[in-house]
């Protein structure tokens, strides 16, 4: 027997304490006293066991095995082979009382199969990331696939290759548990080829035109031949060919950079006979320190904006929307980006998430200039730039909505039936964008759709925007065609919407342009003369887009270009708001300054020019509006986002709405203003900042070595570091000082992709942008069985190093595999009978008060008194003069004194029930009950 929770005996020594209260509060004869008070000491005792949590052991017959087994990419097809034929044979061994299950671990932790008997395969369903190794979470998930009632086993089959974790803690916390660890090693993937790249050394920091080495560390399996070609920034730099030795070869190269920013150098080994593979190549991220600099970005440039930030002093890069980076790593070098009436059909999802990263989390600013394709009149309803920017571009309930009916008119022919590089053909996508744009329409408007090839079809009749289920049901139906035809939709759709009474009738043809009809003038002139207008949007590169563009200007619409069909269901939504939401306001007005900042010092408001219209918008909490328009609406709105700034402006700064602003003698200054609020403050830091990653752990030491310009040590600074990952939140990290103006610390980076880190917490500089390249993970590292830690996890769980014929071994019962029972229920019920017994004798076989056998008369509740009154006359009997005698006289034996006695006793009782019975017949009162008469009572028999 075994107890779970042996301080709870300490209760015993209430027990003693127990019975000697209940021995001094009765006095009652022998076996009416201690069968109760055994009785009742048997329950407490039973009652502590029972709290104590008791166990018996149980030999039950039967193992529980759960086999741990990597699946992860650091485990070749041999080790994967070497596996399967361990796990079945062991299976093959089990018994009938014998149960079994499956756990693959890789990145993650995967239940193959659950504990079950007569399990004889090692099977392979489930699909995990195989680009990490979390033994740990593997061993701990078994555990918890066991019953606590059963000997149990666990088996890990790998190299012990972890990348994640702390496997040997692991095992302790299950050894403790009382299951068994055991490992079965496993041989890890050779080398592809035997050479891989081990990493790259170079300077987290340079400045522009200084020269600067990096080294590339090559490891090799065998002598051989091998190529190391070097790209900076996705362009080609340099290669070396040379003749690689055993084991780790170090090749140095040299650069220097004319630009500031953080750059990329990407390192490729070659080789005869080399198969592709993750480690045959490595990158670094390396942060150039220079002037700051703008971009600016707008489909068309304004030279009015970028020669007033030229003037002002800052370094513009001007691009179109096609070159906007991609990737956080190409906007970092920017200190702010400007979008100048940029509609977000023109980004794709990447660029705005990578745009709302670089201000959250590098510390960036942006700039949002309006304009008709811009704010919500330009798509960005609901996505990462509209998160980051202090107005929001959703309708409010004031807003007049007048009543809508749209139609989508679309292009089903054959060419829409091509699959794009997702697996989805153009058409699918036509059906998510009227789905997105149904979704952004008052569910009150009113929706239809046409769809043509060589003849047209309505696919969803005019029906409520409400109606969802009906509409995406309809839309399931819709499949490509043959040729295309456009003019026979078109007057299909005019028939329709002139029997339809709504303020504003819409319609938008998706095609790409390439119809058999044209001449499609006069047929839009009756659109015109029903107040119908069209907007289009051409498909695809080869789209006519000069015929999509007359048809939209003919129709008194927009025209819209999706080079990339996935583009589409954000064109739909863009062109569904602004018809349905009146986002555009073009009236004259003089913007008015709502508040104090930096943004607007020096400029009067009596000289603020008039602008021309503007986009609707409203200011988020907490952001706050600088410039008011009508209706007290933003024009100039402020905002910090994260670690970053951003400033929207939702007028144009172009001649259509901005005309009078290009003059205006205080431009110039605006915009300067604007810029030096939002922009991420240069300075130099002083730091010298070096990253280094921990073989084999999943991290990366950070060390940051802060010197003032005299040389001197910086201490006592309050830095921290603010993470992104590759995939996944970003996270802070403090910053420890170790040393005299040394600070450390440790960043977890089990994923393969670049690492942006800004260091904050220096107030004269503001975030500072470094960032390291994590090419591969771990798994690609080392290719060799870490047969050491493998015996420690052993060592450490009770278990053993099992090889291929240890096959019994496996099976057998394990030594720490013992299995209990729980005694408390048989506990609890004992003590609770002994108690009811207890309570039996007292209350009913012997009740307290009842007339022990061999007493005459029928005394019952105040037997007490009758003892007392009993040993009173006793006392009594004895006359003055006999207590006089000397003591040697009055020493009676007790034979001589118990006829007295008994005499004594009966007529005590004789006393006492004539005095009951007399007080009966009177009426019931204690009070007036005599016992015995106090007259002395000789004894006649000594007479």
């Amino acid at each position: 027997m075994r107890l779970l929770y042996p301080a709870a005996l300490l209760l015993l020594v209430t027990l003693p304490v127990l019975l000697a209260s209940l021995l001094l509060a009765r006095r009652l004869p022998g076996f009416r006293r201690f069968v109760p008070l055994a009785l009742r000491a048997l329950a407490v005792a039973t009652l502590v066991l029972a709290i104590a949590g008791a166990q018996y052991l149980v030999d039950e017959p039967g193992v529980d095995i759960v086999f741990v087994v990597d699946v992860s990419d650091s485990i070749g097809p041999e080790g994967a082979a070497r596996a399967e034929r361990f796990v079945e044979r062991v299976l093959a061994q089990t018994g009938p009382e014998d149960r079994a299950a499956i756990l693959h671990v890789a990145d993650g932790v995967a239940v193959e199969r659950r504990l079950q008997p007569g399990l004889r395969r090692l099977t392979r369903e489930s699909v995990l990331d195989s680009g990490a190794t979390a033994l740990a979470d593997g061993v701990l998930g078994a555990l918890s696939l066991l019953e606590e009632r059963r000997a149990a086993r666990i088996v890990l089959l790998s190299d012990g290759r972890e990348t994640a974790g702390d496997v040997v803690a692991a095992a302790r916390t299950v050894a403790e548990a009382g299951v068994e660890v055991s490992v079965f090693p496993l041989p890890a993937r050779p080398a592809e080829g035997g050479v891989f790249v081990r990493g790259i050394d170079a300077p987290a920091q340079v400045r522009v035109d200084e020269a600067h080495e990096f080294r590339v560390i090559v490891a090799a399996a065998e002598a051989t031949q091998a190529t190391v070609t070097v790209f900076r920034n996705d362009r080609y730099f340099g290669e070396d060919r040379s003749r690689l030795g055993r084991g780790d070869n170090v090749i140095a190269f040299q650069g220097r950079f004319d630009e500031a920013g953080l750059h990329r150098y990407r390192v490729v080994v070659s080789a005869a006979g080399l198969a592709a593979s993750p480690n045959n190549e490595a990158e670094v991220l390396i942060r150039v320190s220079g002037e700051p600099g703008v971009l600016y970005a707008a489909p068309s440039p304004s030279g009015h904006l970028v020669t007033a930030l030229r003037q002002q002093g800052f370094l513009v890069d001007v691009r179109t929307t096609s070159e906007i980076p991609h990737d956080l790593g190409g906007l970092v070098p920017f200190d702010a980006v400007i979008f100048d009436d940029v509609p977000a059909y023109d980004l794709s999802l990447a660029r705005m998430e990578a745009i709302e990263r670089y201000v959250r989390d590098a510390g960036g600013g942006f700039v949002m200039i309006g304009g008709a394709d811009s704010f919500g009149a330009g798509g960005y309803y609901q996505t990462p730039i509209e998160r980051l920017l202090p107005v929001d571009m959703d309708v409010t309930s004031t807003m007049r909505i007048p009543s809508l009916t749209m139609l989508f008119v679309v292009d089903k022919s054959g060419s829409m039936g091509a699959r794009e590089v997702s697996g989805v053909t153009r058409l699918d996508l036509v059906k998510e964008a009227v789905v997105s744009a149904v979704e952004v329409m008052n569910p009150f408007y009113h929706v239809g759709l046409i769809a043509f090839d060589a003849d047209y079809e309505w696919i969803v009749p005019v029906t409520r925007a409400g109606e969802r289920d009906l509409i995406v049901g309809s839309l399931a139906g819709l499949s490509p065609g043959g040729g295309t035809v456009l003019g026979g939709a078109l007057r299909e759709a005019l028939q329709s919407l002139r029997a339809q009474e709504a303020a504003v009738k819409h319609i938008i043809v998706l095609s790409d342009g390439l119809t058999a009809d044209s001449g499609f003038d006069e047929l839009i002139e009756e659109f015109d003369d029903e107040s119908i207008t069209i907007s289009t949007v051409s498909v695809g590169s080869t789209a006519d887009r000069e015929q999509m563009q007359r048809v939209a200007e003919w129709g008194g619409g927009r025209h819209y270009h999706a080079a990339d069909p996935r583009t589409v269901p954000r064109i739909f939504a863009t062109e569904t708001t602004i018809m349905s939401r009146n986002l555009i306001v073009e009236r004259p007005f003089v913007p008015q300054i709502a508040a104090q900042s930096p943004v607007v010092d020096g400029i009067r408001a009596d000289e603020i020019p008039p602008l021309e219209g503007f986009v609707l918008a409203y200011r988020k909490p907490g952001a706050q509006m600088v410039l008011s328009g009508i209706g007290d609406n933003p024009i100039l709105s402020t905002r910090l986002y994260g670690l970053g700034r951003s400033i929207a402006f939702t007028s144009d700064l172009r001649a259509r709405w901005g005309v009078n602003w290009i003059g205006w003698s205080g431009y110039p200054k605006l915009i300067g203003q604007m810029l030096r609020w939002v922009a991420r403050p240069a300075g130099d830091t002083s730091f010298t900042v070096d990253f280094g990653t921990q073989t084999g752990t999943g991290l990366t030491r950070m060390t940051i070595d802060a010197s003032a310009p005299d040389g001197s040590f910086r201490n006592l600074l309050d830095l921290s570091a603010w993470v992104t990952p590759p995939t996944g939140d970003p996270f802070l990290v403090a910053l420890e000082q170790t040393g005299p103006g040394l600070y450390e610390a440790t960043i977890p980076s089990n994923r393969a992709g670049d690492y942006l880190v800004t260091v904050l917490g220096e107030a004269d500089a503001g975030p500072q942008p470094y960032g390291f390249s994590r090419p591969y993970g771990q798994e690609y590292l080392h290719f060799e069985t870490d047969y050491e830690l493998l015996e420690a996890v052993a060592r450490t769980g009770a278990g053993a190093v099992f090889g291929p014929h240890d096959i019994s071994k496996a099976v057998a019962k394990p030594h720490a595999g013992v299995t209990y029972h729980d005694l408390w229920p048989w506990l609890l019920a004992t003590a609770i009978l002994m108690l009811l017994v207890e309570l039996f004798i007292k209350q009913v076989a012997f009740p307290v008060g009842a007339r022990p056998a061999g007493l005459p008369g029928s005394v019952r509740a105040d037997s007490g008194l009758w003892f007392a009154e009993l040993f009173r006359r006793a006392r009594r009997s004895v006359s003055p003069r006999a207590r006089t005698r000397p003591a040697r006289r009055t020493r009676r034996s007790a034979a001589a004194r118990l006829p007295a006695y008994d005499e004594l006793r009966h007529q005590i009782a004789d006393d006492y029930r004539h005095e009951r019975d007399r007080s009966r017949g009177a009426g019931w009162d204690s009070s007036r009950i005599r016992i015995a008469s106090r007259r002395p009572v000789t004894n006649r028999r000594s007479r």
